[in-house]
């Protein structure tokens, strides 16, 4: 089998490339607010953390040989089995700890005693640093052999503790062992400054006789902090509450947050998709312990690290709000402080600051939609008060009212909602959006009890709605449709054209128009005609692509869905591998297979929306 990574992780660290072919750990991250993206613990080209099992004083082989599955759709556990014995391991991140464990138990099926050794070895010569590309930081690396107890840590500092991992072992019988390239240190100082361009080994091992058809369970923990002292007061504490008990506590805030569908082929990966969303399109950072979103934590996605409104209010909240009100909450108060004085702009940095300048109207629209879905959920109109989302409300008008077209009630943007640039401004899609937002603005000061202000945006919404019917609207060959985008000054014609991040399919989702307005229809026959050259209509994949990513995207199934073309996104999802089970930005129209945007976090949020939105069992969610 081709080898895959099994992601998981919790809100303070991220295990983003657990390898399939012997559960060895690449490297994990935390994300870090003065840094403004991730940092990561690695080892170049050598797994980062690496199990190991002997029996009999011989290492078992295990590359290749392990089967995989996962707990509660998210937590990843390896087994193997022999005619002497099963290995079973799981790694777990426990919500609210800084830190994971490994888990591994092995039962002998022999009928004579094993001696038995778990081991685990660390190896680290990087810190990497990512918002949207990974490059290595330059600084010291500390192997510190004794922390408050006779443990070790590693330790970044460049020149101040940037970060630190602690590993504890499962009892004080455990024995470390440290090698640099493969020579054993003699360690005589508390702690010990790395050679610039070689690699630390920390080994330790837990050894047993295990009896004939008995089990013998062993956790390792893992401690995370600013510097050696919260590492390993991290890792003490996850060895102190005891890996059954952290183990239990995990699986059970999982299972109450699972979810049923009517379609039982789909369950997994609609829950996979939302833990993956829950846990890698937002977080929190390890110095100031701040709620955060962006794209995604994992490296494999091309543009991780970082903040963008559509993916996290557009794509990535829905899920949470059905999945984590109280965590939701957290992601609206993030957006409203740090983020809401840019509101629109291409991408930022986890600080808010400008990433990549560019005005986007889906992005400016988020922000209002996200909150009036907040506030019609929860019923909690006292977010409302707070200043600071008055302030972002306020933002939204202002920064609104420089785009609007002098022709026409229609507004302007620079780049689509796939980020790109565009020759003709005014984009029929965004457009709907600003329409939405207007009613939502108006909605949201009803709730403020402000009529005056509600019934203004409302007004405006109305214009905006019949300007878009009047003006948007193009003849084709087959009768009137929706044009993507056109120009008000008559220079160009208007362009037939779709874009799954911001796709004209949505127009019903969002309330515009229904299903059966005929201009919608044919609008949506075209989008799927050979006639649009990104339908891939005829392939095993018969989704919608873009000039951004030419082949079929995951977010034009859960389009699809949303559009109420249910049978034709589940024939694409039931059968497309994506990402192992996780969203990608699109496939190979011919297998399936990730073609582009692997670990593509917000849009498995999207995507677990939209499997949940049409085919979850509602009266089940607890």
């Amino acid at each position: 089998m081709k080898d895959f990574y099994l992601p998981t992780g919790n809100e303070y660290v991220a295990l983003p490339t657990i390898r399939s072919r012997d559960a060895s750990i690449e490297q994990i991250n935390v994300l870090h607010m003065g840094m403004n993206g991730l940092l990561a613990f690695s080892s170049g080209s050598s797994p980062f953390l690496k199990p190991r099992i002997t029996v009999d004083g011989q290492e078992l082989a295990l590359d290749g040989r392990l089967d995989w599955d996962r707990e509660e759709d998210w937590l990843p556990k390896f087994s193997f089995k022999d005619e002497n014995l099963e290995l079973v391991g799981l790694y777990f991140c426990p919500v609210g700890e800084r830190g994971f464990v490994l888990s591994m138990k092995v039962t002998n099926l022999s009928p004579w005693t094993l001696a038995c050794g778990l081991a685990v070895d660390l190896s680290w010569d990087q810190l990497l640093h990512s918002i949207n590309v990974t490059k290595p930081l330059r600084g010291d690396k500390f192997l510190v052999s004794k922390t408050w107890e006779d443990m070790p840590a590693l330790e970044f500092r460049c020149p101040a503790p940037l970060v630190s991992l602690a590993p504890y072992p499962p009892d004080l019988s455990s024995r470390f062992h440290f090698k640099m390239d493969d020579q054993t240190m003699n360690l005589t100082e508390r702690e010990t400054l790395m050679e610039e361009g070689k690699t630390l080994v920390l080994q330790w091992a837990q050894n047993r006789g295990v009896k004939a058809g008995e089990t013998w369970s062993c956790y390792f923990y893992f401690g995370l902090g600013q510097d050696e002292i919260g590492a390993f007061a991290s890792a003490r504490e996850l060895q102190r509450t005891g890996g059954e008990t952290l183990r239990s506590s995990t699986v059970n805030w999982l299972s109450d947050r699972r979810r049923q569908s009517q379609v039982p082929e789909v369950e997994g990966m609609m829950n996979l998709n939302a833990f993956f969303n829950r846990f890698y399109a937002t977080g929190v950072t390890l110095d100031t312990e701040e709620t955060v979103c962006l794209t995604s934590r994992s490296p494999r996605y091309y543009v991780s690290g970082a903040y963008w409104d559509r993916d996290s209010l557009l794509w990535s909240f829905p899920s949470i709000l059905s999945l984590d009100p109280p965590w939701a909450k957290k992601v609206l108060e993030y957006a409203f402080t740090r983020q809401a004085k840019n509101f629109g702009v291409h991408s930022r940095y986890l600080s808010g600051a400008v990433l990549e300048p560019g005005f986007e109207l889906d992005e400016l629209c988020a922000p209002v939609i996200a909150l009036k879905n907040y506030i019609e959920q929860t019923g909690e109109p006292g977010f409302l008060m707070r200043p600071e989302v008055l302030a972002g409300l306020e933002k939204f008008e202002n920064e609104l009212s420089l785009w609007k077209h002098p022709k026409a009630d229609l507004y302007q943007t620079w780049l689509l909602p796939s980020d790109d640039p565009w020759p003709q401004r005014i984009v029929t899609y965004d457009n709907v959006l600003v329409w939405r937002a207007l009613l939502d603005l108006g909605f949201l000061y009803r709730k403020r009890r402000e009529t005056v202000k509600a019934r203004k945006f409302e007004t405006l919404a109305l214009r905006v709605k019949k300007d878009i019917l009047k003006r948007c609207i193009a003849k084709g060959d087959r009768g009137s449709r929706f044009a993507w985008s056109v120009d008000l000054d008559g220079k160009d014609s208007p362009i037939f054209y779709d874009d799954p991040p911001g796709s004209l399919l949505l127009l019903p989702h969002f309330g515009f128009c229904k299903r059966t307005f005929p201009v919608w229809i044919r609008t949506r026959d075209w989008i799927y005609s050979k006639e649009n050259k990104y339908s891939f209509k005829g392939y095993p994949f018969e989704e919608v692509g873009s000039g951004h990513a030419p082949h079929p995207w995951v977010l034009s199934a859960v389009n699809s869905l949303l559009a109420g073309e249910k049978e034709r996104a589940l024939k694409f999802l039931k059968h497309a591998k994506m990402d192992h089970g996780l969203a990608c930005e699109s496939v190979d129209e011919n297998t399936g297979e990730p073609a582009t945007g692997e670990a593509f976090a917000t849009c498995a949020g999207f995507l677990a929306y939209g499997l949940w939105h049409i085919l979850g069992k509602k009266n089940n969610h607890r």
